[in-house]
């Protein structure tokens, strides 16, 4: 039985971001919410995983999700993770395979653990 606490956020949603909440939902996660640049990408993605939403911005999944991935591209991931006030209690992690945890230290400053 799967973690019913763990709300998972997906802040990115093109092809590792919709893969991933897919594969997620398949398991058995509960992925909550999901923001992308074009919202008609997050919502079409949402509409198809029970108890999941689309957000207007990354900061919505950030309020509600703890757990939260950043899929976008490794160009990006350091802008959003210091865009967001991130709380105690998530966990931040960014899915390129190019650089370190180090893009999460705004993440982890504001008090959330991070991981790659």
């Amino acid at each position: 039985m799967k973690n019913i606490s763990l709300k998972i956020g997906i802040i990115g949603v093109g092809t590792v971001g919709s893969t991933l909440a897919q594969a997620l939902t398949k398991s058995g996660y509960c992925v909550t919410a999901l923001d992308s640049r074009s919202f008609d990408s997050s919502s079409k993605l949402a509409s198809s995983i029970d108890g999941c939403h689309a957000c207007c911005t990354p900061q919505q999944v950030c309020d509600v999700a703890n757990f939260i991935f950043i899929t976008t591209g490794d160009d990006t991931i350091k802008e959003v993770t210091d865009s967001l006030k991130w709380h105690q209690g998530q966990f931040a992690v960014h899915c390129s395979g190019a650089d370190t945890s180090r893009l999460l230290t705004k993440a982890v400053t504001d008090g959330a653990q991070s991981g790659v």
